[in-house]
Formats: C-alpha cells, structure tokens, sequence
C-alpha cells in the first residue's frame, strides 16, 4: 500500500471500504470504494473516511430530510431523540459511547430499526425519563426496555456493585459522580478492562 493505511474492510458508520479507488487529488488525497449498508458503492476520501466526516452514501441525510418533512413522523420529539440516540451508540463506531455498546455487544432488534415500530412497543416518551435496559448485559428489544427516571436507573442491578475504596463503601454509580466520571465509563474500566480499583477511579 506504499505507506498508505489500509482501510479494506474496515466500517465507517454505515460504509464498508471494499477496495483502494484510482481516484486522487491533491487536496484530499486517496480515495476508497465503499459499499453502503443500502447498497450503494460509493467512492469517499481516506481522510473523510478516517476523521468520521462521512459516514454513509448520503442516504441517511435523506432518511433524516425525509422523516423532517414526513407528517406524524415523529422527527426532532423526545421519543426520536432518545431512538437516534439508541442507534447510534450501538450501530455507529464514530459514536463516542459506541465503545461502551456496539462495540461491547449491545445490539439493537430488527424491528425497532425502524422508528415507527420502535414508537409503537415503547409509547412516546414521558418528561424527565431516559430509555433503561431492564438487563443491562442484554440489547435494546421490547421485554427488556422501559421509560425510566433517573432513580430507577440507579437503582439498577449492574448499578448496585458495591467498591470500596480508601475505607469508602460506594455503588459504581456514587463513584462515577463522585469523580466527575461517566457511569459507563467507569464500569467498563473495572468490570471489561479489567483496572484496578484504583486505577479507574483515578486516571
């Protein structure tokens, strides 16, 4: 690949890159063919590809333009946010939380890839209530999914192990606000990654 990054097979949010493209320029260098999850081939720049600027063939902006103007689509209300939200944590690799969902196993079912349906099971959202896995070691499908506060999130069961740390006996939770730290994140240190107590609460 002469020096090159080699991003055959690799995924960018929706694309695959399939092949090097003979396409060059000077201002943005090598060029991919990339196979869309819709099924287009696409040819994207290596640096597009790489800093998340592109992530699909273009569809999903249509998808997004079409569910904007769609009448009762539901586009921009609490429930689409929370569904978007959902999707991409555990579809999109550029996501930041992606580490702590796709990546970490947590998929999305068939059916509530589509907005509509995800609607239908789950009813809209209400005030002050996030989307909760009763299972948190298990997907988004709908017998393991609610509209929860912030108190039946804490209450949790993977959010009740107890740390104790410097004589303090807290839930992963308690530390992870203790610290100024994200719950998942602190949670994955200690429970995926394996650090020690320490370590996690520290770094």
């Amino acid at each position: 690949m002469n020096g090159k990054k080699d991003l055959r097979g690799q995924r960018f949010g929706r694309l695959v890159v399939v092949s090097e493209s003979p396409k060059r320029t000077k201002s943005r260098g090598v060029y991919w063919l990339c196979q869309c999850d819709c099924g287009k081939v696409k040819e994207i720049a290596s640096q597009s590809l790489i800093r998340g600027f592109t992530t699909s063939c273009g569809c999903y902006n249509k998808e997004v333009n079409i569910k904007k103007n769609t009448k009762h689509g539901g586009y921009g209300t609490p429930t689409y946010k929370s569904w978007d939200k959902m999707m991409q944590r555990c579809t999109n690799p550029n996501c930041p939380e992606y580490v702590w969902y796709g990546k970490r196993g947590i998929t999305v079912c068939e059916e509530w890839k589509d907005f509509a349906k995800f609607r239908l099971d789950m009813g809209e959202r209400s005030p002050k209530t996030t989307i909760d896995r009763i299972n948190v070691n298990l997907g988004y499908f709908k017998e393991n999914c609610r509209w929860a506060n912030a108190n039946i999130q804490a209450n949790n069961t993977r959010r009740n192990d107890f740390i104790t740390y410097k004589g303090k006996t807290k839930t992963i939770a308690e530390w992870a606000k203790c610290k100024g730290l994200k719950y998942d994140m602190l949670y994955s240190r200690l429970k995926i990654y394996g650090w020690s107590i320490e370590r996690a609460l520290e770094t």
